[in-house]
């Protein structure tokens, strides 16, 4: 079926990203070790790695996110970070220390797409995966909350404030009205995050704003909490 943008040109973009994925197997919770090491390997130390200024912490969407894809290292990049990522490949020797133990990155493949960013009047699929959604404020509210209903409608909210919060880091201002609507919660657990426990979703949910493979959602996305992949919408006639 044909999707027709409710957008004008003007209010869509094209955003370039690219996925670096390597031949290395790492734990999910190895990720952020991943990025120090990277960083550490680095001659040129480009503010757009680490997040970190002279005053303090980059408060922007990170533009480079380290993630864990299939138990592989990868890093994703995004819009300055696809140019970024040029300082790496180039400078590092590609021999990291990661968890006490010496690795040799080994490139498994590069891949680089635009996505156009834009309101659609037919809903777009996506799952996301270790979502990490609630603060200490809105973690009170969401467990004082009884019905199940209740609490999906609060991790919607905050799903919708994710997107929108993403966007404005990539300097995208959508004029219309984002809508989502979680279908699927799996696995609510407790993820060990640097000391904190976390609640951790993994959600399917249906949007009508399209947005690349890969991209980062929510709290502490650089270091690859949730990750978002793209899945195809079942329409009526699929599902009878």
């Amino acid at each position: 079926m044909k999707r027709n943008p409710v957008s004008t040109p003007n209010k869509s973009c094209r955003l370039k990203t690219l996925l670096v994925c390597f031949k290395n197997e790492i734990a999910p919770w190895e990720v952020p070790a991943l990025r120090g090491a990277i960083v550490a390997s680095m001659k040129n130390k480009n503010v757009l790695f680490h997040n970190h200024v002279d005053t303090g912490l980059r408060y922007s969407y990170p533009l480079i996110q380290y993630k864990c894809i299939r138990n592989r290292a990868a890093v994703f990049c995004v819009g300055e970070g696809t140019d970024a990522i040029g300082d790496f490949l180039t400078t590092s020797n590609f021999e990291m220390h990661i968890s006490g133990r010496d690795e040799l990155l080994e490139v498994a493949s590069i891949r680089a797409e635009q996505t156009l960013v834009a309101c659609w009047q037919t809903p777009l699929g996506y799952h996301l995966k270790n979502w990490t959604p609630l603060n200490e404020v809105n973690n009170d509210v969401y467990e004082s909350l009884t019905s199940i209903e209740d609490k999906q409608s609060l991790l919607n909210h905050i799903l919708v404030g994710h997107i929108l919060s993403a966007l404005k880091g990539l300097n995208y201002t959508a004029e219309e009205q984002i809508t989502c609507s979680i279908e699927n919660i799996y696995r609510p657990r407790t993820i060990n995050f640097k000391g904190l426990k976390l609640k951790g979703f993994d959600i399917d949910f249906i949007s009508n704003i399209s947005l690349p493979n890969n991209i980062g959602l929510g709290r502490h996305v650089s270091v690859g909490m949730g990750n978002l992949t793209r899945q195809k919408v079942k329409t009526q006639i699929e599902e009878a």
